[in-house]
């Protein structure tokens, strides 16, 4: 399959028409491939930075069509400021909607801001990526993993630290019913980590929604001991001297998706040099997204830095290299779900 890695600046269309002048999408990269050789070639997509110059309630189609691959490098994307509050930046993964919208994004928030009580009519779930989450649910440091389902509410507020999180709306569904809150420790000391080799490391879990184990916190689905079974992913390996040790730890599943966390592990051992570890395996059925939370991987879309989105499409060949220790969150399987969406 090919795939068409797009330039750093605005596509042709963006650039010959009589628009805003956009901020340069300097750190911004998308990679898009149709499911199949029959799909037709990929929509061009404005880049993230791009978007900025658009007034906030204008409608906005980015990276979301659910049959092709993307990958968003958002470090060093400009912050776009939110028109809801002060001193709240986001850089966009992916987004369909106007100010309500389906969307995947980086969101920072600056030290001491509070804010009004509001309610998410499409549901919530977000990753701390540094600082300190906090509402009248708890204070939550980074690798907290939190769900607020959908009509649920809340008064966040921010501490001398800022906050900065990785945020999805309206990807919930009505047909799986959840708790008004819930939050997971995804911290790589915590505990419920189980090692895994290529195969399951992008593997569907076997097992019922109840049965799934290595979770943490209230309403938690599992017993946390870290022994749920999973299918193997078909034909996973991983090659060259220079290994890495793969864990992983599951924190949420429903009947429409599933949300783990995984840590390549560079082994002690330097025979390989500097040749990196191979990990290939196959996208599940109905896909995944993968979002780099610390570290940095190569696939055929590119490079996955720090704080970068990437999703796949059901089927799909994945083949990464890593050199480093890498620290990954993973959401697959709600490709087909019956989300809110718009």
């Amino acid at each position: 399959m090919e795939h068409r890695r797009m330039l750093r600046t605005s596509p042709r269309w963006l650039r010959g028409a009589k628009q805003p002048r956009a901020p340069t999408a300097r750190g911004v990269t998308m990679a898009t491939a149709a499911v199949a050789a029959q799909a037709p070639a990929p929509t061009v997509q404005a880049p993230a930075a791009a978007i900025a110059a658009a007034p906030a309630m204008d409608f906005i189609r980015l990276n979301s069509d659910k049959d092709k691959n993307y990958l968003v490098e958002t470090q060093g994307a400009e912050w776009v400021g939110t028109s809801q509050a002060g001193g709240v930046y986001r850089r966009m993964c992916q987004r369909l909607g106007g100010e309500v919208a389906r969307a995947t994004t980086v969101v920072r928030f600056d030290p001491n801001q509070s804010f009004p009580p509001h309610t998410h009519a499409g549901g919530e779930e977000f990753f701390v990526l540094d600082g300190h989450w906090r509402d009248e649910y708890g204070v939550f440091p980074k690798y907290t993993y939190v769900r607020n389902y959908i009509g649920s509410k809340h008064q966040p507020f921010v501490g001398d630290d800022g906050v900065r999180i990785l945020v999805r709306l309206r990807q919930m569904a009505h047909e799986h019913k959840e708790p008004e809150h819930r939050n997971w420790d995804g911290s790589p000391g915590s505990g419920g980590w189980v090692a895994v080799d290529a195969g399951g490391a992008f593997a569907p879990a076997a097992a019922e929604p109840e049965e799934v184990a290595g979770i943490a916190g209230p309403g938690a689905e599992g017993g946390g001991d870290g022994k749920s079974k999973r299918r193997r992913c078909s034909d996973g390996f991983t090659t060259s001297a220079a290994r890495h040790r793969i864990l992983r730890k599951d924190l949420y599943r429903s009947p429409f998706e599933e949300v783990f966390a995984l840590q390549l592990l560079r082994d002690g051992d330097t025979a390989g040099g500097s040749q990196p570890s191979v990990l290939e395996c196959f996208a599940p059925p109905k896909g995944l997204d993968l979002f780099v939370v610390d570290g940095s991987m190569a696939s055929t879309l590119g490079t996955h830095s720090a704080e970068s989105w990437a999703q796949f499409v059901g089927g799909e060949r994945l083949r990464f290299e890593v050199q480093e220790d890498v620290y990954v969150l993973v959401k697959q399987g709600h490709l087909e779900s019956p989300e809110v969406g718009v």
